[in-house]
């Protein structure tokens, strides 16, 4: 899968909705001069999946699917440079992380979880208690945002977009072909329940 097109179709033959996701409109430009050059911008997902899950406790944020919620990205992006400068990536171990979620007011409610195949992972997903949990697979990192009472599951891949359900079960059917589809390779997932 290498487009918004194929990331699109998955997501409606699931019964979702997809909203692509563009981080060259913001971070292109200074991404290149960050003071800790190339060992952050391996971070950039790392850091959008942080802004993206830090979002989700805003009132006016909510909505994070809405085609008119421009500001979206302009607010993940404000944060996710930073973030990764402080390490969102583990590039400074877990002390790194939690100090880059701390600057959008997050913390952990969990430690690392290990899962081994992309349904565990969804599922694990759903138990977090505040419903948000970062996603970190090899070389790459994605978020969760899964409110069971309000009927709502988005999955953020920051190369490609959001994908919003109404069932867990969508929510985790999807996530396990996504993954199976090999674009970020066969590997084990890292979760962190952030609070």
């Amino acid at each position: 899968m290498s487009s918004f097109k194929q990331f699109q179709d998955l997501v409606k033959s699931h019964g979702g909705k997809a909203r692509k996701f563009d981080q060259g409109a913001g971070l292109s430009m200074r991404w290149t001069s960050m003071q800790t050059g190339l060992k952050a911008q391996d971070g950039v997902c790392a850091g959008l999946s942080i802004a993206f899950l830090g979002l989700d406790s805003i009132p006016d944020s909510k909505n994070l699917m809405d085609d008119k919620n421009t500001h979206l990205e302009k607010g993940v992006l404000v944060y996710a440079e930073r973030i990764a400068q402080f390490g969102g990536n583990y590039s400074e171990g877990m002390s790194g992380f939690d100090q880059s979620i701390s600057k959008v007011s997050m913390s952990r409610n969990s430690t690392l979880i290990k899962c081994q195949t992309p349904e565990g992972m969804a599922k694990c997903s759903l138990k977090s208690p505040s419903g948000r949990s970062f996603i970190k697979v090899k070389g790459h990192a994605c978020a969760a945002i899964t409110h069971k009472n309000d009927k709502s599951f988005i999955f953020f891949d920051p190369n490609l977009g959001f994908a919003k359900f109404d069932s867990s079960l969508k929510y985790v059917l999807f996530v396990k072909e996504f993954f199976a589809l090999g674009l970020y390779g066969r590997t084990i997932f890292d979760l962190i329940y952030l609070k």
